[in-house]
């Protein structure tokens, strides 16, 4: 059974590596490094161990059901001793191939796929100790948030890096101070059985930081040394590809579920996972292929959710989820546009009757502006 649970613990790491893949567009990363790191990311686990050993264990600190000791510990005896360890694995990247972080989301890249691999081992325990029923919840919410929390010491590095607003070194330190708070909540949450609906609370949680987590990979993008027009991200691709890989893991679950309980056990499982990890797995897949690409553009990091629940009535904006949600983000899926950007195109009118341009017409897409709500246009000139 523990080869089962390696190999659907590295087919979901994939799920994401893949992801990174499709949105680095602009200068992709050797696929190598990638898994050198990775696999670095996984043994960074063998940290924890000895970290445990000499900070928290000859003091006798642990989970005491006591709001404010529990609180600390999950931030300091749990989420910055997993941080560091998998902070280790990109230290070394920057320290002996900083060659290889020519943009932004080179950092988000690599200290992602640190994480992933770090996530990866954790799920290989996790399932082995407590069974198949975990899979769905933990492919979802650990491994993004494993991600989500290293990506807030990243995006410090890549401030001090890249936006000369930021050069205080001690501003890595408050990135790492973040990145472990944010962790511990989500633990704190999760592990205080004096909280009332505690996992509702982490579900909440965790669409909070899909939100930061869009901005800042939309952030790394938009800066990029090598950021042209001409390329865009393929909405649609990303978000039906993360659909679809999901959907493999959750038959996955089912399967193993019903070889272990029986099929009554299975169907009820299924059934669970499509109710609520299926609806995030849909919000992570709509808005974490959502960028409005912006040469140039910091966007400020807001404390919101990923979506809107009333109040927006702008549908080709926004775009929506089959739940009636709408998603923020661009919905329109600009790699159709983009690879024509600053060449000549035929424009061929919708109505021969109603049109100002008489028929088809040669045209140059010359420049792309950003109006209201970052709604892009493209300056189109007609040949005569």
């Amino acid at each position: 059974m523990i080869a089962f649970y390696i190999l659907i613990a590295l087919f979901i790491a994939w799920i994401w590596v893949d992801y990174y893949r499709l949105i680095d567009i602009f200068d992709k990363n050797h696929l190598g490094y990638v898994v050198a790191v990775f696999i670095m990311g996984a043994l960074s686990t063998l940290l924890v161990g000895p970290a445990n050993e000499i900070f928290i264990e000859p003091f006798g600190w642990g989970m005491k059901q006591e709001f404010w000791n529990d609180l600390l510990f999950c931030t300091f005896g749990i989420g910055m001793i997993e941080e560091v360890a998998k902070i280790v694995p990109f230290l070394i990247v920057h320290r002996f191939l900083r060659s290889h972080l020519r943009e932004p989301i080179d950092y988000m890249v690599f200290i992602a796929i640190s994480a992933l691999g770090f996530s990866a081992m954790e799920n290989v325990m996790y399932f082995t100790s407590y069974g198949s029923h975990l899979i769905d919840t933990r492919s979802i919410l650990c491994s993004v948030g494993h991600m989500f929390f290293t990506s807030i010491f990243a995006y410090g590095f890549i401030l001090l890096t890249f936006n000369e607003r930021y050069k205080n070194p001690f501003f890595l330190l408050l990135t790492l101070l973040l990145a472990s708070l944010a962790h511990g909540l989500y633990d704190f949450f999760l592990m205080v059985e004096s909280i009332p609906f505690g996992y509702l609370i982490t579900i909440v949680y965790f669409f909070f930081c899909i939100q930061i987590f869009a901005t800042i990979l939309n952030n790394a993008l938009n800066n990029s040394s090598y950021f042209t027009y001409k390329k865009a991200i393929d909405i649609d691709r990303i978000a039906k590809r993360i659909l679809m890989y999901y959907g493999i893991v959750f038959l996955a679950q089912f399967v193993l579920i019903t070889a272990d309980y029986g099929l009554g056990q299975g169907l009820v499982s299924l059934l669970k996972t499509i109710f609520m990890p299926g609806i995030i797995v849909a919000v992570c897949a709509a808005r974490l292929s959502r960028f409005r690409l912006i040469a140039g553009r910091w966007n400020p990091i807001k404390i919101e959710l990923p979506f809107y629940l009333f109040g927006k009535s702008d549908r080709l904006q926004e775009g929506i989820t089959p739940f009636n949600l709408r998603i923020k983000g661009a919905s329109f899926n600009e790699i159709y546009l983009a690879k024509h950007f600053q060449e000549n195109v035929l424009i061929v009118p919708v109505s021969t009757r109603n049109t100002t341009i008489g028929g088809a017409r040669w045209a140059y897409l010359e420049k792309k502006i950003h109006l209201k709500n970052d709604e892009a246009y493209y300056i189109t000139r007609l040949y005569h």
